[in-house]
């Protein structure tokens, strides 16, 4: 895990995002909540309105968007996470979280649900995730393995 101190332009992360398909918004810097804007209408996946973002915003952390056809599994225990391994998850874009935990990066649809298992959180319709290169509590989310390696996967059913 990278620490805080180290310089990361977070808007040019928010782009690289956007231009790999995901919808973007600022969240309060340092923090995973309240996100800067009205977030379920305004993250975007156009690199003018995230560029535009990042001028108002330009220490704030990012949000990625879950919808329609963005899932992401939050996972915040070994234990969740290998519960996803037994479920035959496959190997997708993922981000290892602050406490040690992942997001991994799906195509399909799904309701937002918390606490599906213990630890493990579905992000979908109406929901988010903080972005790579953002920090909280001085700890940075990091890519494990970023979508221009390998694209989203289908989840499974």
């Amino acid at each position: 895990m990278t620490h805080s101190s180290e310089f990361v332009n977070l808007e040019r992360e928010a782009l690289s995002l956007a231009t790999n398909g995901f919808d973007v918004f600022p969240v309060k810097p340092g923090t995973k909540a309240p996100p800067l804007v009205r977030y379920t209408r305004q993250a975007t996946g156009d690199p003018t309105e995230v560029a535009g973002f990042w001028r108002q915003h330009p220490r704030a952390n990012i949000g990625v968007r879950s919808n329609g056809g963005t899932l992401i599994l939050d996972a915040d225990t070994r234990g969740a996470i290998d519960f996803l391994n037994e479920l035959g998850i496959p190997e997708t874009t993922a981000v290892e979280t602050p406490s040690g935990g992942r997001h991994l990066y799906l195509t399909g649809s799904a309701p937002t649900k918390a606490g599906v298992r213990p630890g493990l959180d579905v992000r979908g319709r109406g929901g988010y995730a903080v972005g790579p290169r953002s920090v909280v509590n001085g700890r940075r989310y990091e890519w494990v393995i970023p979508p221009w390696e390998l694209a989203p996967q289908p989840a499974p059913r």
